[in-house]
């Protein structure tokens, strides 16, 4: 277990997401999200992973005025 304080440059995470709204003309919509995770951290100070990590997340929801619901499956 490391202990104390480190400072440097951690992992980086770039994601995008794609947005698919009002379907078939109702407030139903899919937002689908992909993540990927270089790791530049040194992982010996505790800064990084050490490995490559990606991620897909799909949300799929209804959304009005008077507010709404929305659910969401990843896989990592």
């Amino acid at each position: 277990m490391l202990t104390g304080t480190e400072k440097g440059f951690g992992d980086v995470s770039v994601a995008a997401t794609r947005s698919f709204r009002d379907l078939g003309d109702t407030h139903i919509y899919v937002d689908l999200t992909g993540r990927v995770r270089v790791p530049i951290g040194d992982e010996e100070r505790g800064l990084g992973v050490g490995t490559n990590d990606s991620s897909l997340i799909v949300e799929l929801g209804n959304s009005t005025d008077d507010g709404g619901v929305y659910g969401s499956l990843g896989k990592r």
